[in-house]
Order: structure tokens, then sequence, then C-alpha cells
């Protein structure tokens, strides 16, 4: 069963949101990019699953995030609506120390999804000072980190057999 899992982050600041940005590292760590975040600060994630499954849970870094089912947005294509469910929570980095040059975080994103297993990826970060408006925003923006997954029926586990960032 192959099936796609998006995910979105956005910096909250206030009332504001704000673009969180991403940078191609090569082969020097464990990942090829690196999301850019800051320490202390709340983020809103949306999430999408197509074709349309329920997600029952997820969590980043060990901490539980509150998924709330989104049921239409202006911005999609009806078809598209119909194919995949949507869901928005916020997580937030307190207690994740900035790090030093050359030193990356692994955070884990774990994903329930009773029709089809856990999802499990971890994606590299780089924690900034959260009065550092600079370096955090160097890079590329970031729209989507999508993986294209897929459940064997013998596996009791998720492949991702591909992952973009966008």
């Amino acid at each position: 069963m192959a099936f796609k899992l998006s995910l979105k982050l956005k910096r909250c600041h206030g009332n504001d949101e704000q673009q969180v940005f991403y940078k191609i590292d090569g082969q020097r760590f464990k990942n090829e990019r690196t999301l850019k975040l800051s320490s202390s600060t709340e983020y809103e994630i949306e999430l999408t699953i197509k074709p349309r499954h329920e997600i029952s849970s997820m969590a980043i870094q060990g901490t539980d995030v509150s998924l709330t089912k989104v049921l239409t947005r202006n911005n999609d294509d009806v078809a598209d609506i119909v194919d995949k469910n949507a869901y928005t929570g916020s997580w937030n980095t307190i207690g994740m120390p900035p790090k030093k040059d050359g030193e990356r975080y692994q955070m884990p994103v774990t994903i329930q999804i009773p029709e089809i297993g856990e999802f499990v990826t971890h994606l590299q970060c780089k924690l900034y000072r959260e009065s550092d408006t600079e370096h955090v925003t160097w890079g590329q923006p970031l729209h989507w980190i999508e993986f294209d997954c897929q459940k064997l029926s013998d596996r009791s586990f998720i492949d991702i057999f591909k992952e973009s960032y966008r």
C-alpha cells in the first residue's frame, strides 16, 4: 500500500506566522538537508496524508503533538480535498538549546496511522538562539517535506522510499 505524507512547519511569532528555512549540507552530516529552527519557539504544523487515512497521533522529539483534523481549506482543489486528510497542530522547541557550529539534532518524528502502522523518521535540525533572526533565515524556504511511503503486507513497518523538500 503506497501513500504520501506531507509535513509543513511555520514559526509562530505572536499572531504572525513566519517561514521556516532549510539548507543543503551535502554529506557533512547524517542527512543532506538541515531544518533551521529557533530555540524556545512555537511552530504550527500541518500534516496531510494522501490517499485519505486517519492519523491517530504524532510526536516530535518525544513530545505529543495534539492534532486537529481540518475539514476544508479555501486554497485547495475540491478533488484534492476528497482524496486526502489534513491535520494541524502546534509544537515547540522549549528545552532544546541552540546547537554549536557543526552540530545537528536528529529529531525523531513518529506518526500513528491505525490502518497502516507507525511512520518513523528523523529530521535533521540546527537550532539557533530565539533572538537570532539572521542565520535562521539563510537557505531555501521550506514549503513542504513530502514522504513517499509504502507498507508491504508482510512487514510491520512503513518504508520511506523518497523524501523531498519543497
